[in-house]
């Protein structure tokens, strides 16, 4: 299931609760044991599982990795007319809490500083999409 969400995220707005549903049955099948209500879900996924592992990350992070993939296309024509940010990555960005930087249409304001994804390497948008992930697990 993680490739068709990988597939299809960075255009599909997924239904959270689907999302939800199959990261249940994801944190069921790798740990093993049975899912308790009440139980800490964000502990469980940022200390044992991890992001590459949830659904509604694998959706976010692919809709960013297709608004990076515009921001390569734009670096290499410069006089390119660029297109309007998508539904879903503004989606993706409210959640995350990111911001356009001003006069900048790659650069983003995040909570943990600002990423670039035209200049910034990959590990360092990787690591702002991690935190991202966390918090908003955190938050919900």
């Amino acid at each position: 299931m993680i490739p068709k969400i990988s597939w299809c995220g960075a255009c599909n707005a997924w239904q959270n609760d689907k999302l939800r549903s199959i990261g249940t049955e994801i944190e069921r099948t790798v740990t093993g044991t049975q899912i308790f209500p009440g139980r800490a879900r964000a502990l469980v996924w940022i200390t044992r599982l991890g992001c590459d592992l949830d659904p509604m990350y694998v959706a976010d992070y692919n809709a960013l990795r297709r608004e990076r993939r515009h921001a390569h296309e734009n670096a290499e024509r410069p006089g390119r007319w660029r297109p309007m940010l998508g539904a879903r990555w503004k989606e993706v960005c409210d959640k995350w809490e990111w911001r356009l930087a001003e006069r900048n249409e790659f650069r983003y304001v995040t909570p943990f500083g600002e990423v670039d994804l035209q200049r910034d390497s990959h590990a360092a948008i990787e690591r702002h999409t991690r935190m991202a992930w966390e918090r908003a697990l955190l938050r919900s």
